[in-house]
């Protein structure tokens, strides 16, 4: 990895536009694009940098995703640890039990 990078493992974008669901207290629900994952978090595009800008810190629980991510992430919980615009980054509370390469091919399984 360069020197630059930070993550635990690297990212697998995802090949196909992948709509996901994160709920966390109080009601609070953002709706968005996965645009890549690791065993250790995701990526993910918010319809707003407004939207993105409500969820510094929070913790959230997936609570929506296309069938093939179901095993892997539904009621998955993370938290974010960055916004930038309408992108926000969150860490998996604890890590997925699969491996990059195991990612890689549920996530191409669901551009199907």
């Amino acid at each position: 990895m360069p020197a630059s990078e930070r993550r635990k493992a690297p990212r697998r974008r995802a090949p196909a536009a992948i709509e996901i669901v994160l709920s966390g207290p109080c009601g609070l629900t953002v709706r968005g694009r996965l645009d890549d994952a690791s065993p250790y978090g995701l990526r993910l595009a918010c319809a707003s940098a407004r939207e993105a800008a409500r969820l510094p810190n929070a913790c959230l629980r997936v609570t929506h995703c296309p069938e093939p991510l179901e095993n892997l992430l539904l009621e998955r919980e993370c938290v974010v640890v960055w916004t930038a615009g309408a992108a926000v980054g969150a860490e998996f509370r604890p890590p997925l039990a699969v491996g990059i390469e195991g990612l890689a091919e549920q996530l191409e399984f669901v551009s199907f």
